[in-house]
């Protein structure tokens, strides 16, 4: 038996001597992406008594298994140059950290301001939004907390705001949980939190280029990289767009061909073009315009990679006046010509989650059109134990949409 896992026993069984009692929590205890999650005994009366006056103790159901979290647990991200983001350099962050920001559950507990509030209650069937802001600045003031510079303390990778990887967790604002529809599934609605949420706010926000395109003989978007995300984006614009243009069209980008497939036999594309790592970005990008699209080039493309190659990629394929999605943290970097930025009349948006409103609009929608072409990609559930093995599954590409860890009742 593993050192750790004797370790996590020893504390388990010390802590049930005492008569406390407790829950379950999956921590990332160093860096480095080798060490398993350790598990590990928390103290629920002390969660309890601890909720901030604001606050809100959910009793979690679910946790999405984030692409966020795999870099949180090896550590960082390459940012090119041979450079890297170190999560344990950067203010705010350190380990041991409790990760997960995809979060559903009930609300367990109330602080003494939040009980007072209205609209929420114990038993509430909620998801989290993570993204927790200062509260005080203009930007967090207009509802934006996710873009808050200032004081950002994002649940499931700041210090002391330990993630959804837990049976409970502390909210530290009641405006942080939405309730959601009795017919939501809890996975549904923790997967909502991100990686739907990314997608909804990718969509809104790549709007103007699309209208651009609209009055083109043919209207097209490419989307790189169909994972949880990209297969979101997709669901998202066919939804946006089934009745309102006949000739609109959605390519999708990756390097498995499995996901292709798969995401041809679900309809959420058009047609699909395998990507290869180790072949020149710039000429994929000129037999992907070819083969799928007569030779034209995208008003739209959405890169939910983001690695040097793959935004070469979407670069090469942007037509003039169109506009380049960077979402993905795969890292790198490129160099670009800036006169054909003005020249070409090109964008390049990055988009990082939503906003406050726009998960509560996503949530809404999501009731409003059930069955009716929103549909999530597929879901992978583990067991809160299971939460190593979700994690290297997700680095091993093993996963075709989400991953979600789900907790016993």
């Amino acid at each position: 038996m593993a050192f750790a896992t004797i370790r996590s026993l020893v504390r388990t069984t010390s802590t049930a001597a005492r008569g406390l009692a407790t829950y379950c929590a999956q921590v990332i205890t160093a860096p480095g992406g080798s060490k398993p999650l350790e598990t590990q005994q928390r103290d629920l009366d002390r969660a309890k008594a601890n909720v901030p006056p604001d606050g809100v103790l959910v009793k979690v159901r679910a946790a999405g298994v984030c692409h966020t979290d795999l870099h949180l647990w090896q550590g960082g991200y390459e940012i090119g140059g041979n450079k890297k983001v170190r999560f344990e350099e950067r203010p705010g962050y350190g380990y041991p950290i409790v990760p997960g920001h995809e979060i559903s559950g009930d609300v367990c507990a109330l602080g003494s301001a939040a009980s007072r509030s209205q609209g929420l209650k114990e038993g509430d069937r909620v998801l989290v939004y993570s993204c927790c802001g200062c509260g005080q600045c203009n930007v967090c003031e207009a509802g934006d907390d996710h873009l808050c510079g200032h004081d950002q303390k994002q649940i499931g990778f700041k210090r002391g705001m330990d993630g959804g990887y837990a049976e409970y967790v502390t909210v530290p604002h009641h405006k942080y949980s939405i309730k959601i529809p009795d017919e939501m599934s809890y996975e549904v609605a923790a997967v909502l939190t991100c990686s739907g949420l990314t997608a909804y706010s990718a969509l809104k926000a790549g709007l103007p280029a699309i209208q651009l395109a609209l009055n083109w003989k043919n209207c097209s978007v490419a989307i790189i990289g169909l994972g949880g995300l990209g297969q979101w984006a997709a669901t998202l614009l066919r939804n946006h767009f089934r009745n309102s243009n006949s000739s609109f069209k959605l390519f999708g980008v990756d390097t498995n061909p499995g996901k292709l497939a798969a995401a041809l036999s679900r309809k959420a594309i058009d047609d699909g073009f395998q990507y290869s790592p180790s072949l020149d970005p710039e000429a994929q990008a000129d037999e992907f315009q070819r083969q799928l699209n007569k030779g034209e080039k995208f008003p739209l493309i959405m890169d939910f990679v983001n690695s040097s190659a793959t935004f070469t990629f979407g670069f090469r394929s942007l037509a003039r006046g169109g506009t380049l999605m960077p979402m993905g943290l795969y890292g790198g970097g490129v160099e670009l010509d800036l006169p054909f930025l003005p020249i070409y009349t090109h964008a390049i948006a990055g988009v990082h989650m939503g906003s406050l409103q726009d998960i509560k609009n996503l949530v809404a929608m999501m009731a409003a059109t059930e069955g009716r072409g929103i549909a999530p990609p597929p879901i992978k559930s583990y067991e809160l134990q299971e939460a190593t093995k979700a994690l290297e599954d997700l680095r091993d590409g093993k996963i075709e949409g989400r991953a979600v860890l789900k907790m016993r009742d």
